[in-house]
């Protein structure tokens, strides 16, 4: 980082409690998820940290696999990259931070993190369940 003269932009942390991790979540400006597609287990996931970042209000910049796009696309609440190549990331770190949709995307976290909580998705379950047993 010394050589690329970024000492004043980025901190790397030790390992950390949740607690305090979610303190530093909180104050991002963006949630960054990046894995890369490199078997069926990474295509399909969708980590914790997404809803870490949606539950502090901040949007997300992910990799584009398809339950990650597919729940950054459906509340509008950033954007996902389209390649894993360091400049890349770079300019769409740069264009999220400097877009008009900044804001929205903010805003969006409230609804995706109301309707993708444990309270609201209780109720999906209890329903199937409900269900399961009638028949």
């Amino acid at each position: 980082m010394t050589e690329l003269n970024l000492t004043s932009k980025i901190t790397i942390k030790d390992k950390m409690s949740k607690t305090e991790l979610l303190q530093y979540t909180h104050n991002a400006d963006i949630g960054i998820s990046i894995d890369k597609d490199t078997n069926l287990n990474y295509h399909f996931s969708l980590p914790n940290k997404i809803f870490d970042y949606i539950q502090a209000g901040v949007p997300v910049l992910a990799s584009n696999l398809p339950e990650i796009k597919n729940l950054i696309t459906r509340y509008n609440i950033g954007c996902v990259i389209d390649n894993h190549d360091p400049k890349h990331i770079a300019e769409k770190i740069n264009q999220m931070l400097s877009s008009p949709e900044y804001t929205i995307w903010k805003e969006n976290t409230v609804k995706a993190n109301s309707e993708n909580s444990w309270e609201h998705e209780k109720k999906h379950l209890s329903d199937i369940l409900e269900t399961l047993i009638k028949n």
